[in-house]
């Protein structure tokens, strides 16, 4: 169903950048850039990423969702059986975990930025397009095995800075961090140490 991994970067406001280890510990993965042109970074992002898209599915993730790889099957069995399936967190669908055909997505503005006037957050517009041009669809309801850890990044942030008090459930973020040291994937050396800097702190 999927052909490749394409991973989008977005500017911020931290003063560490590992984008060019990434690429080179990477090379099978396709990284694409914003390059600063698009002010509205999430939809910037996205979009650009959905022109290097070459199969007929896509599926949407977040730095912040994480899941058990068993049940990767699961939600493709459930996306070939929908228009759509997504995590839906509340009463919001959201884009955190997010698979359907490229045609549909095309039917859409293809727009992911907030909407201010109606109270809409980033890509609530989009959901509602692809709820109303779906027959069928799908949450990830009766799935275990996944996490959307809301205020990852953010928390990364505040632990670089060391403002512990500000940290967003800092249990689940030390669960996370020490999760994270256990993954047998090739980790910058310096993000290491600055993740057990933090871990000795919470």
């Amino acid at each position: 169903m999927f052909g490749k991994v394409i991973i989008s970067f977005t500017h911020n406001d931290v003063d560490r950048d590992y984008r060019e280890w990434l690429k080179a510990t990477n090379p099978d993965f396709t990284f694409v850039d914003t390059n600063g042109v698009d002010r509205n970074w999430y939809g910037g992002a996205i979009n650009i990423a959905l022109e290097h898209v070459e199969n007929d599915h896509v599926m949407f993730l977040e730095q912040d969702f994480f899941f058990d790889t068993k049940i990767l099957t699961r939600i493709l069995k459930r996306a070939e059986e929908n228009d759509f399936v997504c995590l839906e967190q509340e009463t919001r669908l959201h884009l955190a975990c997010f698979v359907t055909k490229m045609s549909l997505v095309n039917k859409t503005l293809r727009y992911f930025q907030p909407v201010e006037r109606y109270k809409l957050d980033c890509f609530d517009l989009f959901c509602a397009e692809m709820l109303v041009k779906s027959k069928k669809w799908a949450t990830l309801d009766g799935i275990k095995g996944y996490k959307h850890m809301n205020g990852l990044t953010h928390n990364l942030r505040l632990g670089i800075r060391g403002e512990w008090s500000l940290i967003y459930k800092p249990k689940d973020f030390l669960h996370y961090l020490k999760f994270s040291l256990k993954m047998e994937v090739k980790q910058n050396p310096e993000w290491v140490k600055i993740t057990k800097e933090i871990i000795a702190k919470l």
